[in-house]
């Protein structure tokens, strides 16, 4: 083999090494948007009160 095709495979060597690991790095620190936990906004079971006129009847009778 020439030198400079050993020098190319060792340049591209190095490089898809330096990729592959840094591919896995960003993978492992992300997380599944199925796996997320819940947030409040999104949560059906949650209570929601609509009748607002209650708390501002109260208010203003006071």
């Amino acid at each position: 083999m020439k030198k400079s095709k050993i020098i190319f495979l060792i340049a591209a060597g190095v490089f898809l090494s330096v990729m592959f690991f840094l591919g896995y790095d960003i993978s492992s620190r992300t997380t599944w948007p199925w796996l997320k936990p819940r947030s409040n906004e999104h949560d059906v079971t949650r209570e929601v009160n609509t009748d607002t006129v209650m708390v501002d009847s109260i208010i203003i009778a006071k």
